[in-house]
């Protein structure tokens, strides 16, 4: 996270990860400790926060992933 987008972080939990020919995703569980995001336009062409709530759309295999994720995180999944 440090060097790609200049954030402090503490990654508790790669939750999933997934490649195909086009696309690399993780999904980390973790803490932002510091830093301001900064992304290099060559490398990342897109990076966002957003609560679990209000995630953007977004295809149903990373949907349930965070969905597990978030359950988890709270106490209701294990």
């Amino acid at each position: 996270m440090k060097e790609e987008l200049a954030l402090e972080t503490s990654a508790e939990e790669v939750v999933c990860h997934r490649a195909t020919r086009r696309v690399l995703e993780f999904y980390l569980l973790g803490r932002i400790g510091g830093g301001q995001m900064k992304i290099d336009p060559v490398e990342i062409l897109e990076a966002r926060f957003f609560e679990a709530d209000e995630l953007p759309p977004m295809e149903p295999f990373g949907r349930k992933v965070v969905r597990q994720a978030v359950l988890r995180h709270q106490g209701w999944v294990q």
